[in-house]
């Protein structure tokens, strides 16, 4: 879990991740934060193209290169 918050309205909370690809987020999405208590909806977007950021490149965690 690279950020994570709490939002007004719908949805309640937006939670961002780094893994290394689609493989290893579907297992965070089905084996991890399915299993927390309370999660009843998941929503999921990507990214196409960075079009602007201000946030520096970094390398994914070691923990998310499953």
């Amino acid at each position: 879990m690279v950020e994570l918050y709490r939002l007004f309205g719908s949805p309640d909370h937006c939670v961002r991740v780094a893994v290394a690809g689609l493989e290893a987020y579907e297992h965070v999405l089905t084996e991890e934060v399915i299993a927390i208590p309370g999660v009843s909806k998941i929503s999921s977007r990507f990214a196409m193209k960075v079009l602007k950021s201000w946030r520096p490149t970094a390398a994914v965690p070691a923990a998310a290169k499953r």
